[in-house]
């Protein structure tokens, strides 16, 4: 009587066990790929009167596609001092690596006054420096 009882929960137990170990082998989440934004003046700026209106620059919008496909976008405040400006975003992949679109504005009171675009190869769990000269926008 005893070893049928047995033979009841058993199965029961290895159910049991199974399902709790599922959770541990579940896939782990997608790293994500630091981008760093080192943002500079191009050095017409720096040589022009344009040079005191990067000063006024109080965000940056940074936008990372994939095809048409917004991948992140967001703006930060900064308080640029003539020199570089560096910001990291998260970047969720697809492939590894990836190569994406990367649009990125300063701003001042909400319009963009500098802009640059490019593509940015990106590898997961690794930290890319995005080297970004900005020029003015007409």
């Amino acid at each position: 009587m005893r070893a049928r009882g047995w033979t009841r929960v058993a199965p029961a137990a290895a159910l049991l066990a199974a399902a709790a170990c599922g959770d541990f082998l579940a896939a782990p989440a997608a790293e994500p790929a630091p981008l760093v934004l080192s943002i500079h003046p191009s050095g017409r700026v720096m040589a022009s009167a344009l040079d005191s209106l990067y000063d006024q620059v109080d965000a940056v919008y940074a936008r990372v596609t994939r095809g048409p496909a917004v991948v992140v976008e967001g703006t930060v405040a900064v308080t640029p001092s003539g020199g570089e400006i560096r910001r990291t975003f998260e970047v969720l992949l697809d492939s590894d690596p990836e190569d994406l679109g990367l649009v990125v504005q300063l701003r001042r009171q909400g319009e963009a006054v500098f802009a640059a675009d490019t593509t940015v190869r990106l590898w997961r769990g690794r930290k890319v420096v995005a080297e970004i000269t900005v020029t003015p926008v007409p």
